[in-house]
This record gives C-alpha cells, structure tokens and sequence, in this order.
C-alpha cells in the first residue's frame, strides 16, 4: 500500500510538472511576438522597390496657372525607392478634373520605429513634404503617408508590386471596386460630388465586366459595364469601361499577389476627380 501511495504521488507531481512546463511555453509565444514586435526596426534599406500608389488632396492657396482654392487633387503612379535614401515617381494626376502626366524625384528618411519622411520636388512645380509610416515586409509592405505643407491637405496609400512584374494574366478574377471624388456634369464648371461601389471580374485576356451603384450628387444609378484592360510589365495598367453613363478612362497600378492583390487608379476623363480601389476577392 505505501508503495502505491508513493507511486501516485510521484504521478500527479510529474503531470503537475509537465502541465507547468506546457503553459510556460504557451505563455511564452505570444510575449515572443510582443518581443519581436518591439524589436522590429526600420531603415532606409526597408524602402527598395516599386510600389503603386493613389492619392486624394485639396490645394489651399492660389498657385500659379491654377483656379482660385479650394482645388482638388487625385492621382495615381509609381515610386521606385532605391534603398539608400532617393526615390523617383511616375504619375497622372487630376488637377480639378484636368488630367496630365507627370515625374518627380526625391530623397527620403526612415527611422528605427518605421516612421518615414521626404522632400520630393516635381518637374518644373512646387517641392512636396511628406510623412508617414511603414507597415508589412515583402510583397504586403505598404506606405501611408500625408503631405505637410501648409497650402496642401494630401493623403497617399503605397503598396509594393511584385518584383517579378505584371502581365495581362495578372489580372484575373474577381474584384471589388470602390472610389470616390468629384465630378464636373456636361455644360457644368463646378464640381459635385460622386461615389460608387461594385464587383467585376477580369479574364485574364484583357477584358472584364461587372456592375456597380454609382451615386452623384443626390441621384443613385445602379449600372452594368464591360470594360478592356492593358497591363504593362511595371504593373502599370488603363483601361476603358463601357457604362450606362458612357466611357470612363482610368489608369492606375496592380500591386501584391494572390488575394492581397489590389488595383490603385485614378479616373482620367477630363472633368473628373476620382481615386478608385480595387480588391481581389
């Protein structure tokens, strides 16, 4: 009997003990990922690449060669980081509804925490100053950022493109759609605003269609459209959709992989000042 009682007890001691052992490694994983998220650093090495990027904004004061402000801004493009502290970028931009492409080049700063800053300085325009914050590695690396001058409000959302390029057969599936802006109606000089919200999907071979509820000003339209697409190997793309309302141009950039991948654009038909998102499902 007592070796029984002794057997026992050394039984419940070791599962006590083995239970310790489990919990403290349990315990463990997520103050390791605490640990390891303190620990994440940044630096001008974190930015090399290629990401797409859209943007919205208003002008605050009167620029040279522009209407009177407020004036509203959308673009679209890409930025290329070289790791070492200069970037350049390629860009359409609405200015008000008028549509131009542009470039720029600048230098930028990173620091540990991942907070960023630049300069960037437009041909033959005004210089830009900029923050923001870096999230993500890899392929889901992404970069928000606002402008900080005082006659700009500008917000920017960056996401890598993958590194292998893009194709025409990139861009197949299902996505979901959503943008919104301004818009000037035929005959109008002032603009009004416009949203829509909807679901296409693409083949793979140029072409896609879809539906969507487009809202401009206080009237609600629900619409079908066709559309073809051309995706360039820096995973740049344009396209024309067909709708109810007639052609919409845009142009933009497909950025991640898989189901993070994404479409970042801007509308180009003169008159409009629309960012668009798109989403694959």
């Amino acid at each position: 009997m007592k070796h029984n009682i002794v057997r026992t007890i050394f039984f419940f001691a070791t599962l006590l003990l083995t239970l310790a052992a489990v919990a403290l490694v349990v315990l463990a994983i997520p103050l390791a990922a605490q640990t390891n998220d303190k620990t994440t650093t940044c630096s001008l090495a974190t930015l090399k690449g290629t990401f797409g990027f859209v943007g919205q904004g208003t002008i605050l004061a009167q620029l040279p060669g522009l209407p009177a402000p407020p004036v509203l801004t959308a673009g679209s493009g890409t930025v290329t980081y070289d790791g070492n502290g200069n970037f350049s970028v390629k860009d359409t931009g609405s200015i008000n509804g008028a549509i131009s492409p542009g470039t720029a080049t600048g230098t930028y700063t990173v620091n540990p925490d991942c907070t960023y800053s630049d300069v960037l300085t437009t041909t033959g325009g005004p210089v830009f100053r900029e923050v923001g914050t870096i999230i993500g590695r890899g392929i889901f690396q992404e970069i928000h950022i606002i402008d900080v001058d005082p006659w700009f409000i500008n917000v920017l959302t960056l996401r890598k493109t993958p590194e292998g390029g893009c194709s025409q057969e990139s861009v197949k599936g299902t996505y979901t759609v959503f943008g919104q802006g301004f818009l000037a109606p035929p005959g109008m000089s002032t603009l009004v605003p416009v949203a829509h919200v909807g679901i296409f999907t693409a083949d793979g071979q140029g072409t896609f269609s879809g539906e969507d509820t487009i809202r401009i000003a206080n009237t609600t339209v629900q619409d079908t459209f066709t559309a073809k697409y051309t995706v360039n190997p820096d995973c740049t793309v344009t396209d024309q959709i067909f709708t109810a309302i007639g052609e919409i141009d845009e142009v933009g950039t497909f950025t991640g992989v898989g189901r993070s991948q994404e479409y970042h654009g801007i509308i180009t038909n003169p008159g409009w000042v629309v960012a668009e998102t798109a989403k694959k499902q």
